[in-house]
């Protein structure tokens, strides 16, 4: 089956091989920021702040970028957003302080924000209503595999000098390249709406609840667990298959998670899923003077259960949604994970500064409990939708404002709501548009008139 007709197939490529660039560079960071902060002999609090710094930038990402983009254009903004990662990667070569990483953390969190908006919006816009489905697939597995394959580098030199921030520079620099070489017109990115936190609470409470909490979990996850293999003895390079095995756990596991909850309330599943991320978190302490392999396998499963609870609840949301609410329900919860993810990592590091490194995973246990405990009475308090009113699952990631765009359940939800009337959900790729008035991020500021190369001067 073509997804994609020629012309538009160049340019998504073009785009999804800057995601792939990008996304391998911030693998390796995520990993190496803990790992260069705990070896420098800084407290796990400050390891725990600057996780808390990086999802403070990618929130306040989430709600502005999209302003950004719409204002310079798509290419403009994302050269823009690459300087600052680039800028801010060197800028940690200066010294290890807590204010400069959490500054930096803060500042690649927008930018990764507004970064993934431009890569998914543009995605979104070439791509036909009905392939949306198969692209946001294969878009999703390339990104995952270059975020989890990128930190296998870290086998390869010193975590603690300089080396591997340059690399992580020459991604994000790279990154721009393909962006930069692409023609085109910019996509349309029309204003997003959001949805208050009641009536979020109304139409699915499991499902706002459930992302905050997974949220809590796996922010603290992420940015605390190269501390806490570092604190086992684990080297370097194992923490990085441990990363990359939870990422590829969560893409693997994501998919007959969501098949299941298709064909049963949805709200046993994610309290299935919390029970299970409870029961391999008191694992994974356990297991801290077990072979190596034991441990990868065990945090590749908790990344596979733990890294698939956003989707489920963003599919039981759907299920439940009012067709015009839709796009701004999407979006808002994924302001709700990412609002959870900056209390995550201070408050687990504070638990690990009491109870141990293990204090990691007592305190994911504990807000899962807490899901477990919400999710089973809200079950007993409201019937489950009837099978044939419910949406298919649809493994959407907790990326960019935009990417619920992509999602295939939202085609007939964006002409029906308000926020993105008069505007057709695929651009035909065969359709020549005005390109009087678009901005094209630059591409099209020549002038006007036909200029002869060889006898005229553009300048004058």
């Amino acid at each position: 089956m073509v997804f994609l007709r020629k012309p538009s197939i160049f340019i998504v490529g073009a785009v999804v091989l800057s995601a792939v660039l990008l996304q391998g560079g911030n693998g390796i960071l995520t990993i190496i920021v803990p790992l260069r902060m705990t070896e420098a002999g800084l407290p796990t609090t400050d390891v725990g702040f600057v996780g808390t710094g990086y999802a403070i930038g990618f929130l306040i990402g989430c709600v502005f970028a999209t302003g950004l983009v719409r204002t310079v254009g798509h290419i403009r903004a994302y050269a823009a957003l690459a300087a600052v990662m680039g800028t801010g990667i060197l800028a940690l070569t200066i010294d290890t302080n807590v204010f400069l990483y959490a500054g930096v953390r803060a500042a690649t969190g927008f930018c990764m924000a507004g970064l993934t908006t431009v890569i998914e919006s543009w995605i979104n816009e070439r791509t036909p209503a009905e392939s949306r489905g198969n692209v946001l697939s294969i878009y999703m597995v390339i990104t995952k595999g270059a975020l989890a394959v990128g930190p296998l580098m870290l086998g390869y030199g010193d975590v603690e000098g300089p080396d591997f921030l340059m690399v992580i520079c020459a991604f994000f620099s790279m990154s721009l390249v393909p962006m930069a070489l692409t023609r085109g017109p910019s996509p349309q990115l029309p204003p997003l709406k959001r949805l208050g936190v009641v009536t979020l609470y109304k139409i699915a409470p499991a499902a706002i609840v459930g992302c905050v909490a997974i949220g809590l979990v796996n922010g603290a996850v992420i940015s605390l667990v190269p501390t806490y293999a570092s604190s086992i003895d684990l080297s370097p390079a194992t923490i990085a298959v441990i990363m990359a095995g939870m990422q590829l756990g969560g893409l693997a596991m994501q998919w007959p998670l969501g098949w299941i909850s298709d064909r049963m309330d949805r709200r046993l599943i994610i309290a299935f899923a919390a029970l299970a991320v409870t029961v391999l978190s008191i694992g994974v302490t356990l297991a801290g003077s077990l072979p190596e392999v034991v441990q990868i396998i065990l945090f590749s499963a908790w990344g596979g259960v733990a890294f698939s609870i956003y989707a489920i609840c963003v599919s039981h949301a759907a299920d439940r949604a009012p067709l015009d609410l839709m796009v701004a329900m999407s979006s808002s919860l994924l302001l709700a994970w990412a609002a959870g993810a900056v209390v995550g990592p201070t408050v687990a590091s504070f638990m690990m500064t009491v109870i141990g490194p293990a204090g990691l995973f007592y305190y994911a246990s504990s807000v899962m409990i807490c899901l477990l405990a919400f999710v089973l009475v809200r079950t007993r308090l409201r019937r489950a939708e009837p099978k044939e009113k419910k949406q298919d699952f649809v493994g959407l990631p907790a990326s960019s404002p935009v990417i619920q765009q992509m999602d295939p359940r939202m085609h007939d939800a964006i002409d029906a709501s308000s926020i993105h009337q008069g505007r057709n959900t695929a651009r035909d790729p065969d359709e020549q548009p005005d390109l009087t008035d678009y901005d094209d991020g630059g591409y099209n500021d020549s002038p006007a008139v036909d200029l002869n190369p060889e006898t005229d001067d553009p300048e004058k």
